[in-house]
């Protein structure tokens, strides 16, 4: 099955390892592979101090806690988002204000700047889909006025920005480790910075986190082989959709974002601290981090010469120090294009049909004015997702652009 979204990163020793974990619940308590995972990230990112959590949003607000934001606070996101991101800035009380995004999927730094206002105390800047930001007039304009800069890299580990680890550039970066992104935990977050006193601040706030409780861990070491159980048999007279539906329906398995999400409400697994089950998942996902970038770098490249110069595609912005977590085309009515995919048995995905994703969002419960970044709506409008993950072989994507595209 070619699929953009289950379980992505998922190969046979994740899954032999997530079944192993499930049977040596004494594995859930070993603080040293939590340690270990922190060790990974400080490497990866090149800076001396990290600190891992349940996952990418808990990170957020972890970091929105330590710089002190707080009611009558503005944080700066981009539109062309997950809920995700804006959700934590209202946890702590914030008000989030969204950016529009430039055709590359990044801020719009000329958008930023007329949005800024004095109670403006936060920056993040996405990293959408591992496509570096543009970060020295980002940083340029915050220094200018004294605004804290938090890179999310939740798209982008493992991408460079003139060569420096995406992540290591501001005061601080969050990463996720959730199920579909660079490496996949199922659930996971971490934060990194350079700072001493930022580290220690954000210290003083997670160290209060409790453990997840083990039902919802073993929830999360189930998703690895039920999705290779569904995937597997998915064409097969519909089974493997079977078991997906069955398994959410029935809790066996958790949602990427809960309902109250949506609507801008924390979930119950927040604020919680990195579990030792999910981090040796993330240990091992990291010994491949490299593998998978190259991997990704070459779909993208390979889907870049086939699809060059077809009518009505246009291409996503090239970079060397990009990863591709996607490769994303923009097209007129990309339903039309996942409906063909999907009868060919092709799950293409779809990240971000909306502007703020996934669709259902409440837009004015999270602070969303529509029509107040019409580039990310256009975006999103055109936005159709195809697969660069370790899974996807050239094959594959011959597949997809013969099915698809011609």
């Amino acid at each position: 099955m070619i699929h953009t979204s289950l379980s992505p990163n998922a190969q046979k020793d994740d899954i032999f390892l997530a079944l192993s974990l499930l049977m040596r619940p004494f594995a859930w308590y070993q603080k040293k592979t939590v340690a270990e995972v922190e060790e990974a990230v400080r490497e990866t990112i090149g800076v001396p101090h990290a600190v891992t959590v349940d996952s990418g949003r808990t990170a957020l607000y972890t970091l929105l806690k330590a710089f002190g934001i707080s009611e009558g606070d503005e944080v700066i996101v981009q539109a062309y988002t997950c809920v995700a991101v804006p959700d934590p800035v209202l946890w702590v009380g914030a008000k989030p204000v969204y950016v529009d995004c430039d055709n590359d999927l990044t801020l719009d730094v000329g958008d930023l700047q007329k949005k800024i206002t004095a109670a403006t105390k936060v920056i993040v800047v996405q990293h959408t889909f591992g496509m570096p930001a543009r970060m020295r007039e980002i940083l340029a304009v915050a220094k200018a006025r004294g605004i804290f800069v938090i890179e999310d890299c939740a798209h982008s580990l493992g991408a460079t920005f003139a060569g420096a680890p995406l992540g290591s550039l501001a005061d601080a970066a969050f990463f996720s480790f959730g199920r579909d992104k660079c490496i996949s935990s199922v659930f996971g977050g971490a934060i990194a910075t350079s700072s001493l006193e930022v580290y220690e601040k954000v210290l003083a706030v997670a160290r209060s986190y409790p453990l997840p409780s083990p039902i919802w861990v073993t929830r999360q070491l189930l998703h690895p082989p039920i999705l290779a159980l569904s995937k597997a048999t998915y064409n097969t007279f519909g089974i493997g959709r079977f078991i997906l539906a069955a398994a959410r329906r029935l809790h066996i398995i958790s949602k990427a974002v809960e309902p109250k999400e949506l609507r801008g409400k924390r979930p119950s697994f927040t604020k919680h601290a990195f579990s030792p089950a999910l981090a040796a998942l993330a240990l091992n996902q990291f010994r491949k981090l490299s593998e998978y970038t190259r991997h990704r770098q070459a779909c993208a490249e390979t889907y870049a010469e086939k699809l060059q110069g077809m009518q009505g595609i246009e291409l996503p912005a090239r970079n060397d120090g990009r990863v591709y977590l996607r490769y994303t085309v923009f097209v007129e009515d990309p339903s039309k294009y996942r409906g063909k995919a999907r009868a060919q048995g092709i799950e293409l995905g779809d990240w971000y049909n909306d502007v703020l994703a996934p669709s259902g969002v409440r837009y004015a419960e999270v602070g969303y004015n529509q029509g107040s970044c019409p580039n990310a709506e256009r975006l999103a409008e055109r936005s159709l997702n195809l697969p660069t993950h370790i899974g996807i072989t050239p094959r594959m994507i011959n597949e997809i652009i013969t099915h698809v595209f011609v």
